[in-house]
């Protein structure tokens, strides 16, 4: 597994995503590299960037044949981001299959609404439903249940910023300050992704829309300075804000300087 932090894949490492496929081709060519590559971008990933990337690269537009564009749309809170976001709907419209995830956390008729508006959206992609990883036909549903979404052309455009954090962090300390974040900014927080060292060792985290995810222990001990830290994206809210926030809070509650 190669991880590249410090940005999103389809724009600000883009050209390190590129160089990364162009060194998996030539292990392949020497009889050590994959067949196949499984590339996971972060939830506010444009398509279009990766694939330009692959198509506009000598090298990788003869290797390379992209099989198919993956869409993970969240049961219990995918319909607000389609909604809210046109860079979801922009993902969806791309897609050549969706995945439609956490279906246990909701009933049948919201399902159904979800499913009608994917395939609104979309009307070409395979659209299958998922409960903890397996797999199944989302099955039949009543197109009418689409919900029809409102114009988002008035959205300011989403801004990032990376936050490094090359010291191990304590994680109460973190924890503290991205609960409180992403509870205050619930629809200005789009998105926090990162690695951080901690006492039991590198863990990634990511947060969106005011939910905190699952953190992963890093398997690996591997990890740089350069790898450690956050990637925030965020929409009406000044992502230099947010990086004053997190070294106020952590000078504030720790004894790290």
């Amino acid at each position: 597994m190669y991880a590249l932090l410090g940005g999103c894949a389809c724009c600000d490492r883009r050209d390190a995503l590129a160089e990364l496929l162009r060194d998996l081709c030539a292990a392949r060519h020497s009889g050590a590299g994959p067949r196949r590559a499984v590339l996971e971008t972060s939830g506010l990933a444009d398509p279009a960037g990766v694939l330009h990337a692959i198509e506009a690269d000598p090298v990788l537009s003869s290797n390379v044949v992209v099989a198919d564009v993956v869409i993970v749309v969240d049961a219990e809170r995918g319909l607000s981001d389609l909604v809210h976001e046109q860079l979801a709907r922009v993902q969806l419209e791309q897609a050549d299959s969706v995945i439609v995830s956490k279906t246990d956390l909701v009933d049948a008729a919201a399902l159904a609404t979800v499913a009608a508006t994917v395939t609104a959206l979309n009307p070409g992609a395979a659209i299958r439903a998922a409960t903890f990883g397996d797999l199944r036909p989302m099955g039949s549903f009543d197109g009418a249940a689409a919900v029809s979404l409102p114009a988002t052309t008035d959205l300011s455009a989403p801004r990032s910023r990376w936050i490094p954090v090359p010291r191990t962090v304590d994680w109460t300390v973190l924890t503290l300050w991205l609960g409180a974040l992403v509870t205050a900014h619930p629809q200005q927080i789009l998105r926090i992704k990162g690695l951080v060292r901690t006492p039991a060792g590198p863990v990634i985290l990511h947060a969106a829309r005011g939910a905190i995810g699952v953190p992963t222990r890093r398997r690996d001990a591997d990890v740089t300075d350069d790898d450690c830290g956050l990637l925030v994206l965020v929409r009406d809210l000044d992502p230099d804000a947010v990086a004053e926030s997190w070294n106020v809070h952590r000078r504030a509650l720790s004894a790290d300087p």
